[in-house]
């Protein structure tokens, strides 16, 4: 199941435990209760220790939901005996399974502390020279950290789950048997990010783990993955980029004959296509994902076909085949005893044949839906009359342990006295040591309140800092806000340049880059923009010669792009010259405007400091059209702008781009810990002319892989836009 799949059915805070729980369901088998053969083999006086510890783990395993209370005693009993026989493996497992039993009972603090003393054993593992016991050690403490960081993320503690996270990173990254397992732990991971809306820090886990399957060749985690990035590209609102990767996830599930992952990303797929809209096409999916799981056997997948139909027959006001639909959803539910299933459904029939009028059949699903409801709160309370007997039972064998508790204490008191003698001897020595360690102790109070009140006065003068950045930086986050109404709307973009992407990546919060989209005339006019400094200096200028190319369009209609930068530059200087001080800020752009007649595109071009680079379909090499060499602002000698005019033909590139991907420090391996060399424009030219024919959406993915291969863990040094327009 997927976030994409459920939205209908969960709230959003469910969707990371559904996603856990989709995942687990792929890789476990179920188990079949063994407690009557378990309880016989504890019992049995020749079981080996051993054995008997093993035994009551799986015990405590197989009845923690029935019986929580006396699952935590059997496992606390198995701890006991590996300590008395000194079974490291045994106490670890022991303690693993207590914590797993409290998470189970809602209660977190007792079990953080048992997986916290399960790592510590398993570190007594991972330090012995035998090979296997170390492996069981690591493998111990990263099970441990997936658990704990599993519990913080649910309770919304992101810092302690980051902690824990990296830490099970760690250990797994370079072990080439934890490759696979990294991967599926990665997604439960990136799960709680993109249950918390931290989309970013989600996507870089996706990535993670698709590197971790890549390693080992896993191409059924690998469409796993590419499922998820789809959903998270969706979520973003990056449609295109989202069909591409369900689409290579939808290949890679047919290449191993996973139906039921056909099944998941055919309905992923088809609720997107619903959304768009574009029914006939998320139908086509939605029937596809529903044959899947019938071949594949999957009564939730066709359950779930059924209703997203529903839903989409509902959307097109086609009442016959919605309520068919959802009929046969409900008749599935039912026979397959799915409550939760049954309930949807029968609400969904039950308001849409309010809807329709038909009172009379919308009455018999309400009836069955309060139904339905109450069943489900009996089973509640069911649950809750199991608990209590639960508690009996944890109650008479606290009594039992009580009593044997009695008799060991009664052993004790004997060693106690045998004990006291020497004790006495040892007392008389260590009184004189404390008498040295007084006169010590009192040299180092007085230095240990001199470094208090330091530390006091640190601690102020952090707190002061701290509320002065985050004022600060709310400022700024502010400030983004109010410079993305300046950039077009995307809508605006997709309707005057429909084949064509922008990659915008500002190095801080705000930027000094822009790109910028007219029509004026029946001409089209596009820019981008690099302006001076990069933050907030350069934000602040950005707004001010965005604001002088629209003056000099909407003002001055202007539609020359020599004209415009004249203009410009004029405006810009002029609000410049208001200042009590020189400003010699400015902006490089590239502006480009065409129109078209017939198969000819008629492009006109002038730059400040920026080039325009046009890949012909039908050229060995990319055309490169310079601009003047001189800044929008304040310059020594300006001269007016030189506007280039081209023919071009229909399905030719053109790409304008500002120097900050081109100036990018990185490289190869020889650079990696050093400051790196620039990308270059030579490299990037060679890219644009071997993707030309790709379309623009692809264009985009691989020049941004690139640029991120490219800066590896270096930092980002300067704005980056680029704009690729098919004409």
């Amino acid at each position: 199941m997927s976030p994409t799949l459920l939205k209908t059915f969960l709230p959003k805070k469910a969707l990371f435990v559904v996603v856990l729980i989709f995942i687990n369901s792929i890789k476990l088998i179920a188990q079949v209760p063994l407690t009557d053969s378990l309880e016989n083999l504890i019992n049995n006086i020749y079981t080996p220790d051993t054995t008997r510890v093993f035994a009551l783990c799986n015990l405590a395993r197989d009845i923690k939901e029935s019986n929580p209370n006396r699952a935590i005693l059997k496992a606390k009993e198995a701890t006991i005996i590996s300590q008395h026989v000194k079974f490291l493996h045994g106490e670890a497992l022991s303690l693993i399974n207590t914590g797993e039993i409290y998470y189970a009972m809602e209660k977190h603090k007792e079990a953080l502390e048992y997986w916290f003393k399960s790592i510590a054993v398993y570190k007594q593992m991972s330090q012995s020279g035998n090979t296997h016991e170390k492996a069981l050690g690591l493998h111990g403490i990263t099970d441990n950290l997936i658990f704990i960081s599993r519990l913080y993320c649910e309770i919304g503690e992101l810092k302690n789950f980051e902690k824990h996270v990296a830490e099970a990173k760690e250990i797994m990254k370079n072990n080439p048997t934890e490759y696979s397992r990294l991967g599926w732990i990665g997604i439960e991971w990136a799960g709680c990010y993109y249950g918390n809306e931290k989309y970013d820090e989600a996507e870089q886990l996706y990535n993670d783990a698709l590197e971790s399957f890549r390693k080992v060749n896993d191409e059924y985690g690998i469409a796993n993955t590419m499922a998820n990035i789809g959903m998270l590209q969706n979520q973003r609102g990056n449609t295109d980029y989202a069909l591409i990767s369900l689409n290579r996830s939808l290949e890679l599930y047919k290449k191993v004959n996973s139906l039921d992952g056909q099944a998941w990303v055919n309905n992923i797929i088809g609720n997107i296509y619903n959304d768009i809209p574009k029914y006939d096409l998320a139908i086509n999916y939605f029937q596809q994902g529903y044959e899947n799981s019938v071949q594949g056997n999957s009564i939730d997948f066709q359950i779930n076909s059924l209703i997203n139909l529903g839903n989409v027959f509902k959307k097109m006001n086609k009442a016959t085949e919605s309520i068919s639909y959802w009929q046969k959803a409900h008749s599935l539910a039912s026979k397959y005893s799915k409550p939760h299933y049954l309930l949807t459904t029968t609400k969904h029939l039950s308001n849409y044949l309010e809807q329709k009028g038909d009172h009379k059949s919308a009455l018999h699903y309400l009836k069955n839906m309060i139904a339905l409801k109450d069943s489900l709160n009996n089973n509640e309370s069911m649950k809750a009359i199991g608990k209590m007997e639960s508690q009996y039972d944890f109650d008479k064998e606290q009594a039992v342990q009580a009593s044997l508790h009695e008799q060991e204490l009664n052993a004790q008191k004997a060693v106690a006295i045998a004990e006291k003698k020497q004790q006495n001897a040892i007392i008389i020595g260590v009184t004189v040591g404390l008498l040295i360690l007084l006169v010590f102790s009192v040299f180092l109070y007085n230095r240990f309140r001199v470094t208090n009140k330091q530390k006091q006065l640190i601690a102020q003068q952090k707190e002061l800092v701290m509320g002065k950045n985050k004022e600060i930086l709310d400022s700024i986050k502010y400030a983004k806000r109010i410079q993305a109404a300046i950039l077009p709307a995307k809508a605006t973009f997709k309707k005057l340049l429909p084949d064509s992407f922008i990659i915008y990546k500002p190095k801080d919060i705000v930027a000094g880059d822009f790109y910028w989209l007219e029509e004026k005339n029946n001409k089209i006019l596009v820019a981008a923009c690099d302006c001076t400094g990069h933050g907030v200096p350069g934000a602040m200028v950005s707004v001010i010669c965005n604001n002088g190319m629209n003056r000099s369009v909407r003002e001055y209609s202007i539609t020359e792009p020599d004209e415009i930068l004249n203009k410009t530059r004029e405006i810009v200087i002029q609000e410049f010259e208001k200042s009590e001080e020189i400003v010699n800020d400015g902006m490089d752009l590239a502006l480009i405007s065409f129109s078209y007649s017939g198969d000819k595109v008629t492009l006109d071009f002038a730059g400040a400091n920026n080039c325009v680079w046009v890949a012909r379909k039908d050229s060995i090499e990319m055309e490169e059209i310079d601009g003047d060499k001189q800044p929008i602002g304040a310059f020594d000698d300006f001269k007016p702008y030189t506007k280039h005019q081209l023919i071009l033909s229909r399905g030719d590139m053109v790409y304008l781009f500002t120097d900050g991907y081109k100036d990018q420090f990185g490289g190869e391996e020889l650079y990696k810990n050093k400051s790196g060399k620039k990308f270059k424009g030579n490299r990037l030219k060679k890219i644009l002319h071997s993707i030309k024919d790709s379309s623009t959406q692809e264009q985009k993915i691989i020049l941004e892989e690139e640029f991120d291969k490219w800066k590896g863990n270096l930092d980002q040094i300067d704005d980056v836009c680029a704009i690729g327009i098919r004409l």
